[in-house]
């Protein structure tokens, strides 16, 4: 969600931008993410918070995991 755009819920603390929360479907107390801001290290988030296991598909050169989000 856009918090520059919309009204955050009064529940979702936002400090600054880009805030990035991780809502799982069993669960509605977000998860903060804090790691590196690169597709890599949001990969890892995703996988370590995840309430069911999959495999993401790596996409392109290998430098495009290292980008920035």
């Amino acid at each position: 969600m856009d918090a520059t755009a919309n009204d955050p819920p009064s529940n979702i603390d936002v400090q600054g931008f880009p805030t990035i929360k991780f809502f799982k479907a069993t669960d509605k107390t977000p998860v903060d993410y804090s790691g590196d801001r690169t597709v890599k290290g949001f990969r890892k988030f995703i996988k370590k918070n995840a309430g069911t296991n999959f495999e993401l598909k790596k996409k392109g050169k290998k430098k495009a995991a290292e980008q920035e989000l």
